[in-house]
């Protein structure tokens, strides 16, 4: 039987990159579909219904007293670290307040359903030694980790007063065909763009970010929906009504060896430098403990090399 028969599953943020993927799986998992968004979904023939009203609205409160949901995937908020270091109040209203909102909700309307909350490793910071456990202490260092928090403490307070079931997803650095922001889609906006200005034998030259020493964990998106998927329908005593995953590969990779991967296959590969000055709000260096999501059932199914192999070629092929 498909994990989700017959069961009401709800996302917001449902229009946006992680949860394209997240509806895509949980379609096939034969889901019936609600969203919540500003924007259109890309598929409109998979949801059973969808709102594009604020988080805060009236509407948004109708489908949830509406609908006994079974599954609450919370993606709605901001997804940029520099954002927040620039706007922290939008970054918080756009995340802290419609969580609350939601949780009430949830008490109110259908306090069976499992509420998961998609957050960041950004709550760790800078960790004080790698792998990084769940356990470790939480101290972020930029707005964006500050909020994230706030709404895993929210979750948490619901949880433990309420009885809500809940879980909390600590996304590393996921990435994939269709994120139109961040790293990748930077360095290759700019090598595209330098590359049809070239002439002859000469070589696109590119300057990034800090050291290129800097490590992230990277997980394809495909990756951040199967864990999402196993992570929502585990089992799970009533002694774990609230549980903190790792949603990452486990595996550390430098910024300099992931942006040399993206070009492996490029026609015309680039010089990449780096600048030396790191960016306010970015960690040094990350590598997540993943055991715990491994223990029910997590593998991963997109390699790195493959993820930006795909990734280059999406983004080669884009008409603007």
């Amino acid at each position: 039987m498909k994990k989700f028969s017959n069961k009401k599953v709800l996302i917001t943020g449902a229009s946006g990159f992680l949860g394209t993927y997240l509806a895509d799986l949980c379609s096939q998992e034969d889901a019936m579909l609600y969203g919540i968004d500003i924007r259109e979904p890309f598929k409109k023939e998979i949801w059973s219904g969808f709102s594009t009203a604020g988080l805060l609205d009236n509407e948004t409160e109708l489908l949830f007293k509406n609908n006994s949901f079974d599954y609450i995937y919370h993606l709605a908020g901001g997804a940029s670290i520099q954002l927040s270091v620039e706007n922290p109040s939008e970054d918080f209203n756009n995340l802290v307040p419609p969580t609350l909102a939601f949780l009430q909700w949830i008490k109110q309307y259908c306090s069976a359903a499992h509420f998961v909350l998609f957050s960041s490793a950004a709550v760790y910071g800078n960790p004080d030694s790698l792998p990084i456990k769940e356990t470790a202490v939480l101290k972020p260092i930029s707005p964006y980790g500050i909020h994230k928090l706030l709404a895993e403490n929210l979750v948490q307070h619901y949880s433990n007063y309420y009885n809500i079931r809940s879980s909390v997803l600590r996304i590393f650095s996921a990435y994939g065909e269709g994120l139109r922001k961040q790293l990748f889609w930077d360095v290759l906006n700019r090598y595209k763009t330098s590359l049809d200005k070239l002439q002859n034998n000469e070589v696109v030259e590119l300057s990034l970010f800090g050291t290129g020493q800097e490590s992230r964990d990277f997980i394809h998106a495909k990756d951040v929906a199967q864990a999402a998927v196993l992570i929502a329908t585990c089992d799970a005593s009533e002694e774990t009504r609230f549980n903190v995953y790792n949603v990452a590969n486990g595996k550390e990779t430098s910024i300099g060896e992931a942006a040399n991967c993206l070009f492996k296959e490029a026609v015309s590969l680039p010089n990449i430098k780096f600048d030396g000055v790191a960016r306010t709000g970015d960690p040094e260096k990350w590598r997540a403990d993943i055991s715990k999501l491994q223990r029910i059932g997590f593998k991963e199914t997109v390699s790195i090399d493959s993820g930006l192999n795909s990734l280059y070629e999406w983004f080669m092929n884009l008409s603007n």
